[in-house]
């Protein structure tokens, strides 16, 4: 009886093994998992595009967060080291973020991460900071802004389409396998860029109240396509303003009736505030992201920056 219990326990243990032990047909028709593709970008407008392009085929990550600025970022050694282990790299410009080359040229030749500049089939534009003409006599008071290309490119739905081509073809060189649905995600973009561009042109093609001041002169783009004024109070660098460049900003804003200063919430205010005190303005949020904004993506935005600058541009 023994017997036959124990020969009984091999049986089901073998019929057991039997059932969860895959084919030899299984083994071979069961295609393998492919490794997701590894991608880093700089800072948020870039991660948007990127992981709206990349999909499910991708891990994207953010180098730069929180509250620090592009303009102002420095890699440490632990964010050169997250781009050494991503596959591509993917940044907004050369003239924003200026210290890729040195990142890339560190790196070395036998790195074998695929840089992405954005950016690089956008026609940039020279910056300006304020801009007056009172009888006649022209003045530019920044003028170490005048030899700067302007790196605000995403601002401008028009110009964030060139950044969207150029990332799609970057992430198809670079997996190649997936090129149909990196091609489907980006004409999707693209798609509800080109809506907004149209609601751009409707807003501002027409308008006779051009002129528009911001805290930070990060709009040139939008400024520069439908002919708008621009008036900055810090530039294009956002450098502290002098006594004189806010006088001249008061002068131009109570001369032209300008009732509006326009403000990024993740930058002091401090200066927009007392221009505001000395004017009567209001302060009204417009948005440069150049660091994320909790709880709107990338698209709300832009379109939150229409609304926003329509107080003004009628």
């Amino acid at each position: 009886m023994k017997h036959l219990k124990k020969l009984s326990f091999f049986i089901l243990v073998l019929v057991l093994a039997a059932c969860q032990a895959p084919s030899k047909k299984q083994e071979m028709t069961e295609a393998p998992k492919m490794e997701k593709l590894s991608v880093v970008t700089s800072f948020y407008p870039v991660y948007y595009m990127t992981q709206a392009i990349a999909g499910e085929h991708a891990n994207v990550s953010m180098l730069i967060e929180g509250a620090v600025e592009p303009h102002d970022f420095e890699p440490s050694a632990k964010d050169i080291a997250l781009i050494d282990k991503a596959k591509v790299f993917v940044y907004s410009s050369n003239n924003m973020e200026t210290w890729v080359k040195s990142v890339q040229d560190g790196l070395g030749k036998e790195s074998k991460v695929a840089f992405i500049e954005s950016g690089k089939d956008v026609s940039f534009i020279k910056g300006k900071g304020h801009h007056h003409d009172h009888d006649g006599d022209h003045k530019d008071d920044h003028d170490e802004d005048e030899d700067v290309l302007d790196p605000h490119i995403w601002l401008d739905p028009e110009t964030a389409k060139a950044q969207v081509k150029t990332i799609a073809e970057g992430l198809i060189a670079a997996d190649a396998a997936h090129k149909a649905d990196y091609e489907k995600n980006r004409d999707m973009l693209l798609e509800k860029l080109d809506v907004l561009a149209k609601k751009y042109d409707a807003a501002f093609k027409n308008a006779t109240n051009k002129a528009f001041v911001t805290q930070h002169a990060a709009f040139g783009y939008i400024a520069h396509r439908y002919d708008l004024e621009q008036e900055a109070i810090s530039g294009l660098q956002a450098k502290e303003p002098t006594a004189q460049d806010i006088a001249e900003v008061v002068e131009e804003m109570k001369e032209h009736k300008l009732t509006t200063i326009y403000v990024d919430p993740g930058s002091s205010q401090a200066t927009a505030n007392a221009v505001a005190k000395e004017t009567g303005a209001s302060i009204e949020t417009l948005y440069t992201m150049e660091s994320k904004v909790e709880g709107k993506d990338f698209l709300q935005i832009l379109e939150e920056n229409l609304v926003s600058l329509q107080k003004s541009i009628k």
